[in-house]
């Protein structure tokens, strides 16, 4: 009876067992629905997909009722809200026109979600004015710090770090595939 008392007990406690996921993730809003089988925007379509990891794209609003699409890769290119868009809250991270950055990363090959804002930067002046830019391989970078950031790696600063830096601002994010739909979802 006592080997299974202890038996007992590390299963619970390996059942109760916390993780960090909690942590992985920001509290700042953030909130965007895009069926990408109504749009068929080819520079989304790159960082969607799975067998071909290390592809990154930034969502933005682009004037009055368009997004606009930007990938690590140069492509660029624009899509017209629709009805079904403008019924939709569309909340792009921190700033709109800055945005969210997508795509699937090479090492884990997990899909992940990005603020296009520097966190440290952010972090120290609470202003959303420090955009990050994108190279082909992964990386991006805030041209006020210098910190890069490894998005393949989840957002970890990988050059020009300072010492307790923050990764990048992540958000919760799915894609499903249904053939007659693609909806990318990113929230908090």
């Amino acid at each position: 009876m006592g080997g299974l008392g202890v038996g007992l007990f590390f299963a619970l406690f390996f059942l109760c067992s916390c993780s960090n996921s909690e942590f992985e993730y920001s509290n700042n809003r953030c909130y965007f629905v895009f069926d990408n089988a109504q749009h068929n925007d080819p520079t989304l379509t790159s960082a969607l997909i799975a067998s071909s990891p290390g592809t990154f794209c930034r969502i933005f609003i682009k004037g009055n009722k368009r997004f606009g699409f930007e990938s690590n890769r140069g492509l660029k290119s624009e899509s017209v809200m629709n009805s079904e868009d403008a019924l939709r809250t569309c909340i792009l991270g921190v700033w709109d026109e800055s945005g969210i950055i997508v795509g699937y990363g090479n090492l884990s090959f997990e899909l992940y979600a990005y603020d296009a804002q520097c966190p440290n930067c952010y972090a120290e002046t609470n202003m959303p004015r420090y955009a990050l830019s994108m190279s082909d391989i992964g990386h991006a970078t805030c041209k006020t710090c210098k910190r890069v950031y490894d998005m393949n790696n989840g957002g970890i600063v990988i050059d020009q770090g300072k010492g307790n830096d923050k990764k990048l601002i992540r958000y919760r994010v799915s894609y499903t595939d249904t053939g007659t739909r693609r909806v990318l979802t990113v929230n908090n």
